[in-house]
C-alpha cells in the first residue's frame, strides 16, 4: 500500500548537511490523490 503516499519534497542526506528529524519526513508526504481508496482497503484476514 505504499502507493498511498507521495513524497512531496526531497530529503539532504545527512552527510551532506541533511536534517533527519522525524518532523522533516512527516512534512515531506502526502496522501496520493490519485489513489483509489477502495482498492486499498486491507482484508479483514489480514489484521491482528
Amino acid at each position: 500500500m505504499t502507493e498511498c503516499l507521495v513524497r512531496t519534497k526531497e530529503i539532504e542526506k545527512l552527510s551532506h548537511g541533511g536534517n533527519r528529524d522525524k518532523g522533516v519526513y512527516l512534512d515531506s508526504i502526502a496522501v496520493n490523490p490519485d489513489v483509489d481508496r477502495k482498492s486499498t482497503r486491507l482484508n479483514s484476514s489480514h489484521m491482528a
